[in-house]
Formats: structure tokens, C-alpha cells, sequence
């Protein structure tokens, strides 16, 4: 199942967007390699929300969220060292 998950997002959650500021990228646990976490940096949080609210994310998100064993957990964040 982990290896199915794993080629899974990262085949599908790759961010369209045109500028180089946008990352996104999967990391699992070095501990814990069921656990996988997502970082991204987005330009604007209005970014974040287009991204949200893309087709890509939608059916990605549905069909990930079932495979979690715990609730997940999402952060939002500001840079204040070193400010881009």
C-alpha cells in the first residue's frame, strides 16, 4: 500500500502554475515511512486557494484522503527568515 501512495502523489500532485516561486513536494518520515507530508510555498495565499480549489487537487485529494490511517494536519505559514 505504502508504495502505491507514494507513486501515486507523486505522479499527480505536481503544481501547474507558471512561476518558479511555487513549490510543492512530498517527503515521508525518515522514521515513520507511512507518513508522508506535503510542503508547499505559494506566491499569495489567493494561490494557495486556486490551487485548492483545481480540478487536480479535488479528484487527488479524494482519492488519497481515504488511504490516511489518522486525521490529517495542515499548517499555513509565513517566511520570516531569511524573507524571500
Amino acid at each position: 500500500m505504502q508504495m502505491i501512495f507514494d507513486c501515486f502523489l507523486r505522479v499527480l500532485i505536481k503544481p501547474s502554475a507558471p512561476s518558479k516561486d511555487v513549490h510543492l513536494a512530498l517527503y515521508t518520515d525518515s522514521g515513520k515511512p507511512n507518513v508522508f507530508i506535503t510542503f508547499s510555498k505559494w506566491e499569495s495565499e489567493q494561490d494557495l486557494d486556486n490551487y485548492r480549489q483545481s480540478e487536480l487537487f479535488i479528484k487527488t485529494w479524494a482519492s488519497v484522503k481515504v488511504m490516511f490511517q489518522e486525521a490529517p494536519i495542515a499548517f499555513s505559514m509565513k517566511e520570516v527568515y531569511p524573507k524571500s
